[in-house]
């Protein structure tokens, strides 16, 4: 069918959302122990893979009395480049982080984003760890 106003068509496409998933490499450990982070980040068979142009993540962690890590936090270290894992994988490792306080703390990684991906985060719900009191720090 015809374009009735003779108006040129446009189509408008938006960089496709990556799934982005951490898991603390503990879940529980006495204070000063080093907890990293590592973060896998999913897209899709047609945009190719998340790493691609130098996309990186960032990481970071708030506590001591958190359940999650939604915005704000602590960063970790600087961006940490992505390695491809498979066709439409990426993954990246924290650099290590030492709680000082007892309590739970949780992470989230924030994806950059590339030319075929849209920046995106993980929400920090699932992403979590404690650090207990012990050991010979004696709180």
């Amino acid at each position: 069918m015809a374009n009735p106003t003779d108006t040129p068509a446009a189509t408008i496409s938006f960089p496709a959302a990556p799934n982005v998933t951490t898991t603390p490499s503990q879940t529980s450990v006495p204070p000063r122990q080093p907890v990293t982070d590592h973060a896998t980040v999913t897209g899709n068979g047609q945009a190719g893979n998340p790493a691609n142009g130098g996309a990186t993540v960032t990481f970071f962690v708030c506590g001591p009395a958190v359940t999650s890590c939604p915005s704000g936090g602590t960063q970790v270290g600087g961006p940490v480049p992505l390695t491809a894992t498979s066709a439409t994988t990426a993954t990246a490792t924290s650099p290590r982080f030492r709680p000082t306080a007892a309590g739970t703390y949780c992470w989230r990684a924030e994806y950059s984003g590339n030319p075929n991906y849209a920046a995106a985060s993980g929400d920090g719900s699932t992403e979590c760890f404690t650090a207990h009191r012990g050991g010979p720090w004696h709180w």
